[in-house]
């Protein structure tokens, strides 16, 4: 179904398109993913930025997002994991790179009272057990499950069918795939402006060049909250700095660990694990600092007490946006023709893609989607 070239450059001179996105993170690739299947013409404005949390994020499919979130967000996370892999298979077919994709059970750990309280209370959230399995694992069970576990662990949750991306293979793969269906990307240096009249969305301006478009949708990510204030795109969110790091293990892990407290470590690449992760607000420096890196040292030997003497081999960081309700906002704005898709903090990578179906969906039909309904921007 992809579009030629020569219609790709008519439809440059003309610079008219169905829909402009502006930002090409995984919200940006959702979103046009999902509109491209509808046949519409897409443009994508990208701005080289570092630190691009689809890029530089860790890849767990995750549905309780570090179970730092609000139960309302279970509505789009546990759909998003049950149709991972059916668009992951095409894209990866259709293009013939891979993703990295592959299911991996996830175990949250207990070493404390408290902490076993506190992921014992995910067992009960309503309705969760009949949407998918989680189940308490023992002392016993966990250390047969995976043997280098620190033996003081109290016990933990453990969710069989959760899985695992490399987030920078998946944008590379996912962008293949919309060039190769018509999408046309376009890198930007100045700041883009939507242009507006009556109310209603014409396009967007980035310096003398404009591009016309009844659609925008903003998902310019944590600089968003930079952007907003010069260009009429408004999306209250923050960045949080996270920050990670690579350590040697040459026998590779069975499971995704996960403490109770945010620190975690994953299988990476053969003979390494990756750990993370900080939580550093208003931080747009994609830097790492030696705070940083002894609280994931701390975190990881947590977990596996065989790291206490490892240094890290590899370490970076990248910039997440959390919306200030700490929900997502996915949804029309005051503008007419204008949306958004932005905040999705930890669960962009999972999300992205799913939420982008739904958000299609309300720009086509003018229908919000009832799992949107929480997710509505506050205007």
């Amino acid at each position: 179904m992809g579009n030629s070239a020569p219609m790709k450059r008519e439809q440059a001179k003309r610079g008219k398109w169905d829909a402009v996105i502006v930002g090409a993170g995984i919200a940006g690739l959702g979103v046009a993913r999902a509109l491209v299947l509808k046949r519409k013409k897409v443009l994508v404005l990208e701005k080289k930025v570092s630190g691009v949390s689809t890029l530089n994020a860790s890849g767990i499919l995750d549905p309780f997002v570090d179970l730092d979130f609000r139960p309302s967000v279970l509505r789009i996370t546990i759909p998003a994991l049950k149709k991972y892999g059916g668009w992951i298979n095409q894209i990866e077919n259709e293009t013939g790179f891979s993703t990295g994709y592959e299911k991996r059970a996830l175990l949250y750990t207990a070493f404390s009272k408290a902490e076993e309280v506190k992921l014992k209370r995910f067992l009960h959230i309503r309705g969760v057990r009949k949407i998918m399995r989680v189940k308490w694992l023992g002392r016993g069970e966990i250390l047969r499950l995976e043997p280098g576990v620190d033996s003081q662990v109290r016990g933990g949750l453990f969710l069989p069918e959760v899985a695992r991306v490399l987030p920078a293979k998946l944008a590379k793969v996912l962008r293949a795939w919309l060039i190769k269906q018509g999408v046309v990307f376009r890198t930007i240096t100045a700041s883009p402006r939507l242009i507006t009249q009556e109310n209603r969305t014409l396009g967007i301006r980035v310096g003398s060049r404009s591009f016309r478009a009844e659609t925008v949708v903003g998902c310019l990510g944590a600089w968003a909250c930079v952007e907003e204030k010069k260009t009429g795109l408004h999306q209250p969110v923050q960045a949080v700095r996270g920050q990670l790091a690579v350590y040697r293990r040459n026998k590779p892990l069975k499971v995704l660990l996960h403490t109770a407290d945010g620190g975690y470590l994953i299988p990476w690449v053969p003979g390494r694990i990756l750990a993370g992760s900080t939580v550093e607000k208003n931080q747009f420096q994609a830097v790492t600092e030696k705070q940083g890196m002894r609280q994931i040292h701390r975190h990881a030997v947590k977990m596996l007490p065989e790291l206490a003497d490892s240094n890290p081999v590899k370490f970076w960081s990248g910039i997440r946006p959390k919306s200030l309700s700490g929900s997502p906002r996915i949804g029309k704005t005051a503008v007419s023709g204008y949306y958004v898709a932005n905040g999705y903090y930890r669960c962009g990578i999972l999300v992205g893609v799913y939420a982008g179906e739904l958000l299609a969906r309300l720009i086509l039909t003018g229908k919000t989607p009832v799992e949107l309904q929480p997710f509505k921007v506050k205007l």
